[in-house]
């Protein structure tokens, strides 16, 4: 080989090397991902077949709603660009135009018209069909634009459609809902990719979104149910985002120079529930009220939650409509529980099942254990369940189900109305519902039927005031919602929990 040909070979193969690392230098520079680690595997896909707070971070990056609520919590134009009431019993919505579904498919008014009826489709048994109740149908005016009937007045309809996620017509009816459930398409800011189960949610940036193309590039949702793995996942940079921190945590992350403590005030009730439907010593208004006053809950906030917590009377936060702040906490009163228990005929106390479920909210497992030994001390011999989330809410969601007649749960109000919870929890016939009274649940239906503000509240606080009288829950607290966020990535927690990513950035 000639002097000429090396230097020629030579010249190749630098050129060639350097283009190897200009493309490796592209590729790792160019794509920003973050990765979420969560507590649970998502269930389903498919927006309303599922209501648990997982799911809806997941299909929040992949779907679109109708009316989007804020980081103010604030309704705001989406996919409709306006909405007036036409009368008292329907709604006139504008949509968007120029909307593609991630598979080409037109958003219009055929879409929302089929989103919605298939949620009030019987045979579909939609998890979230409570919430869409008061729907009668949609009626199509012009491609785009829809009438939503309601059965009765309804003023809470456009904060039902903040959690309206729409779904391609054509799609999904040649493809099925099983198909659906696993395989999304939205019109959303990220396209899906792939669902590993138990291992992660894929999804990549839509640059053709209509908002304009998000900051990150690839987005993982991953399930890791230990609440230690995820929390040493954060700390080496295997994930970038964890909700649920425990408050014992906070400390000791906040002195770690590559993570973030962010918190919000969060919506979430937390309580004890119980069924009062059922043959067991629970049925007596008498010995809930002595559950009430067994339960020290400010204890449980200040040593079990390090104080990230604030105490509540009812079921409502002071961020929801309806709240009552005249209503306040049964003050812990060991024995005034212990004679009222005597009272009722339970002079020794009682066994009772009691469930929780460990790992989908912070901390539960750990509470339940404290309330399982305050509970004791008033003579109630307690056998707890610590359950699978998944096992846990369909039984609960099953009204005939397994679960205990006692549980510990948070629930939240995407609505950010006392209808979503009280209507849902307190009157008959509802799936969910373990304790209804005649008069309670008139005054629900008639708070969910009127159009007048003021009305509506007055009838909201009558109606917490006879719940809170009956004592037909063991209201405990709201939680702090605290997250760990590696240092570099640009996202703030929101009031409701979601973990939308769109305006999300990674330095």
């Amino acid at each position: 080989m000639s002097s000429k040909q090396g230097y020629r070979l030579i010249s190749i193969m630098i050129a060639f090397v350097v283009c190897l690392l200009v493309i490796a230098g592209v590729s790792s520079g160019a794509e920003k991902v973050i990765r979420v680690a969560v507590g649970i595997d998502a269930t389903s896909l498919d927006p309303p077949m599922s209501t648990n707070l997982t799911d809806k971070n997941t299909t929040s990056q992949i779907y679109d709603t109708l009316i989007f609520r804020n980081k103010e919590m604030k309704l705001e134009p989406h996919l409709a660009t306006s909405w007036k009431i036409i009368n008292n019993t329907t709604w006139e919505m504008e949509l968007r135009k120029g909307i593609k579904f991630h598979n080409g498919e037109e958003f219009n008014a055929e879409a929302v018209k089929f989103s919605i009826e298939r949620i009030l489709d019987p045979a579909m048994k939609a998890p979230s069909f409570a919430q869409f109740t008061a729907i009668k149908g949609v009626k199509i005016i012009d491609p785009y634009k829809v009438h939503i009937e309601t059965k009765e007045p309804y003023p809470v309809l456009p904060a039902v459609l903040a959690e309206c996620w729409a779904v391609p017509p054509r799609y999904t009816q040649e493809k099925g809902k099983e198909f659906l459930a696993k395989n999304p398409v939205g019109t959303g800011p990220f396209e899906f990719v792939k669902w590993l189960k138990d291992e992660r949610v894929e999804m990549k940036a839509n640059k053709h979104y209509w908002k304009g193309a998000p900051k990150i590039d690839r987005v993982f949702f991953m399930p890791v149910p230990e609440r230690g793995t995820r929390i040493a996942m954060l700390k080496t940079g295997e994930v970038d985002i964890v909700s649920d921190i425990p408050p014992f945590m906070v400390k000791e992350l906040k002195s770690d120079a590559n993570i973030q403590v962010a918190t919000a005030g969060g919506a979430r009730a937390y309580f004890l529930g119980i069924d009062t439907l059922r043959k067991t010593p629970l049925a007596d208004p008498k010995v809930r009220l002595a559950l009430n006053y067994a339960i020290d809950a400010d204890k449980i906030i200040e040593t079990t939650l390090n104080g990230y917590a604030s105490r509540l009377a009812t079921l409502l936060t002071p961020r929801q409509f309806g709240y009552d702040p005249s209503i306040k906490p049964y003050k812990y009163d060991l024995e005034k529980a212990k004679k009222l228990l005597a009272e009722a005929g339970y002079p020794n106390g009682f066994l009772i099942d009691f469930d929780t479920p460990d790992g989908r909210y912070p901390m539960d497992k750990e509470v339940a254990q404290v309330i399982a030994g305050q509970l004791t001390k008033a003579g109630i011999k307690i056998n707890l369940h610590v359950r699978e989330w998944g096992n846990f809410i369909a039984q609960f969601r099953t009204e005939k189900g397994d679960l205990a007649p006692m549980w510990y749960m948070g629930w939240s109000i995407p609505t950010f109305d006392a209808d979503a919870i009280l209507f849902a929890l307190c009157t008959p016939g509802k799936t969910y519902g373990r304790y209804s009274t005649e008069e309670g649940a008139k005054l629900l239906t008639d708070a969910r039927n009127t159009m007048d503000r003021d009305k509506r509240l007055s009838l909201y606080h009558k109606a917490l005031k006879l719940i809170h009288q009956d004592s037909a829950f063991v209201p405990l607290f709201q939680l702090t919602d605290i997250y760990g966020i590696r240092k570099g990535i640009k996202w703030e927690p929101r009031t409701d929990e979601r973990i939308l990513l769109f305006d999300a950035d990674k330095e």
